[in-house]
């Protein structure tokens, strides 16, 4: 029987906002004061930095879209644009599921992407799930409780992005 990965559900819903947002900025340019914060997992397979770049930022590197930035193309899975670095241009080919992070000060708006999980860490997760959900069926009052508290943990709450 396969369950349904809210979690997954919510990300890629989530990384279609980054997305809409770049292909906003591609069509039309940065509009007013907004800018663009967005921290890359550099460790990706398909993060596409020069050798320079990954030597700097071994682990993750935060770039900034701003006011000097080329040849932004968005595409289905992955954007590519060119920023300046030290007086540099620097061709990065970024895939969506790398982003850890996205955020735009001006509009006082941020995204946060929970890590990837490996195979494995999943199939642990599901199994320690499996345990629990047995252990909880030894009496109804235990059911009832743990039932409340899952849904209370998957209720996401857009307050904090609301402006003020």
């Amino acid at each position: 029987m396969t369950n349904i990965n809210y979690s997954l559900i919510v990300k890629n819903a989530l990384r279609s906002v980054l997305k809409e947002a770049l292909l906003i900025t591609q069509k039309d340019g940065l509009p007013e004061l907004h800018h663009f914060y967005i921290s890359v997992d550099t460790t990706h397979q398909n993060v596409n930095i020069s050798k320079t770049l990954l030597a700097l930022y071994p682990k993750e590197i935060t770039i900034v879209i701003q006011h000097q930035f080329w040849d932004l193309d968005v595409k289905d899975d992955h954007f590519n644009i060119t920023l300046s670095f030290n007086g540099v241009k620097e061709k990065l080919i970024i895939p969506f599921d790398s982003v850890k992070t996205f955020s735009d000060p001006f509009a006082k708006f941020a995204l946060q992407f929970e890590e990837q999980k490996s195979e494995k860490e999943n199939n642990i997760e599901n199994i320690t799930e499996e345990d629990s959900e047995q252990e909880d069926n030894k009496s109804d009052k235990n059911k009832e409780l743990n039932i409340k508290k899952k849904n209370d943990d998957n209720i996401i709450t857009l307050d904090s992005f609301r402006n003020k």
